[in-house]
């Protein structure tokens, strides 16, 4: 089985149909989730995904309090557990993938400027020779968009500065998606979500 073969079968739902990052829109401006009690980012980024095992936070919040900027590395190698209906017959999956956060949960003070980083790390079982593409949206809304959120890319950095105390789930659109709609993007198919809570000075 060659790699085009198995990319025709289900890079497609890796990368959450790229195309449908245009559709990101008001539809999703309109919700409100709710992720239990306290900051709730236990539940949001222990939801389960559909192709990786939980419990997938296990690593706790790294505390960044006091420092100007804080680096989040994107697309950091993580286990992995496909679903059979993800691969071609009788090909086995990959144990692990480009489709991390790290730190997964950060502590930061207000006025921290937060900045991503991308690995470059390539997904060695689709296409060993380039970078796996991934973004940074915001949980949180501000009007018809989201709060903060970078483009889709494989290398480079996007930087947002936190002013604000509160909480701030994020998420990468293709991996980590959190809602069930008509976007093209599929409910949380890799667990890649993250978190920056903000206290004051």
């Amino acid at each position: 089985m060659t790699t085009p073969e198995i990319t025709r079968r289900a890079a497609l739902r890796l990368t959450g149909g790229l195309f449908a990052l245009g559709a990101m829109s008001g539809t999703a401006a309109a919700r409100d989730h709710h992720y239990g009690n306290g900051n709730g980012i236990g539940a949001f980024l222990n939801a389960k995904a559909q192709g990786k095992d939980s419990p997938i936070w296990t690593s706790g919040v790294a505390n960044m309090k006091g420092k100007d900027v804080v680096e989040v590395d994107v697309g950091v190698m993580t286990s992995l557990n496909l679903p059979e209906e993800f691969l071609p017959p009788g090909v086995e999956g990959p144990d692990e993938g480009p489709f991390a956060f790290g730190p997964k949960a950060i502590l930061v003070s207000a006025g921290t400027k937060v900045k991503w980083v991308w690995t470059g790390n390539p997904f060695a079982f689709f296409d060993p020779d380039n970078p796996w593409p991934h973004n940074v949206v915001s949980l949180k809304m501000d009007g018809a968009g989201p709060l903060f959120g970078s483009s889709f890319q494989g290398t480079g950095t996007y930087e947002y500065t936190f002013d604000e105390p509160g909480t701030y789930p994020y998420y990468c659109a293709p991996h980590g998606y959190p809602y069930e709609d008509d976007s093209g993007f599929e409910l949380n198919l890799l667990g890649m979500r993250g978190a920056v809570i903000v206290t004051r000075r």
